[in-house]
């Protein structure tokens, strides 16, 4: 018998001293015994928790029927904690999505503003060819060839942002290059290497970092447009485009 803390009692049955054996059945009557008494504890547990009531600032419940502020999924899941959880996912993709073609464009752009010649016409031509292609389509191309997840959105993202940062640092770079203290540089010996990294590079960055402010933003809607649109991330990570997607049956039966 196991007596509980409100003063019932509960009895164990099919548990067998080791020297009795049943028919070979003792190790079976003792795990049977110890799922019936973790059984007998579960309930006795909810049974005391049903019986408080829990009072919160902005809603008062029971705590045996949980409250979800924003609702519940299809799986019953919080639908806040997702949404807050998958910030993180969101946010970490556009970040990642805006730092690798910020480095690689604005190199592109250095080097391809101050050797000039055919340098500049290869490089420019390439970038010309990717341009050519809207953005968005590109991007949903990609995906559909390599299949949806975070890597193959990362790679695609890559492939077609760094022209409107290398377009930005070449633009820049041709301003910077006809200017004294590049030109003194170069009278002085110094490498292209040197020029470009630690004295035009200073000057020239700012304009791509602004722009890469505002190409954050759009990275978290491009992101959550392809999971809306079932390329981006797979279920059953919390991302915005997917949860979207998965309410929007609900907006004109049970919008709240």
């Amino acid at each position: 018998q196991v007596h509980g803390h409100d003063g019932r009692t509960f009895e164990l049955h099919g548990l067998q001293a080791a020297d009795e054996p049943a028919d070979g059945y003792v190790a079976d009557d003792r795990r049977m015994a110890r799922l019936d008494f973790f059984q007998c504890v579960v309930e006795q547990r909810f049974e005391a928790d049903a019986s408080r009531s829990v009072k919160l600032p902005w809603v008062e419940r029971n705590a045996s029927a949980p409250v979800f502020l924003l609702g519940a999924d299809d799986f019953g899941r919080d639908v806040l904690s997702r949404l807050l959880y998958g910030a993180r996912l969101d946010l970490q993709m556009a970040f990642f999505g805006v730092v690798g073609p910020l480095i690689v464009g604005t190199f592109i752009g250095l080097f391809s503003a101050y050797y000039g010649g055919r340098v500049d016409t290869l490089l420019m031509r390439v970038l010309d060819v990717t341009v050519a292609f809207p953005f968005l389509v590109l991007i949903i191309v990609i995906i559909a060839i390599l299949g949806s997840g975070i890597l193959n959105i990362y790679l695609a993202i890559f492939l077609t942002a760094w022209t409107m940062y290398a377009r930005l640092a070449r633009a820049e770079m041709l301003v910077e290059r006809g200017k004294d203290y590049v030109l003194a540089a170069k009278n002085l010996g110094y490498g292209p290497g040197r020029i470009i990294f630690r004295h035009a590079l200073p000057n020239v960055i700012n304009s791509s970092i602004v722009f890469s402010m505002s190409d954050f933003v759009l990275n978290i809607m491009l992101v959550s447009g392809l999971s809306f649109l079932g390329l981006g991330v797979s279920p059953p990570a919390p991302e915005w485009g997917a949860m979207i997607a998965e309410g929007r049956d609900f907006i004109f039966e049970a919008w709240w």
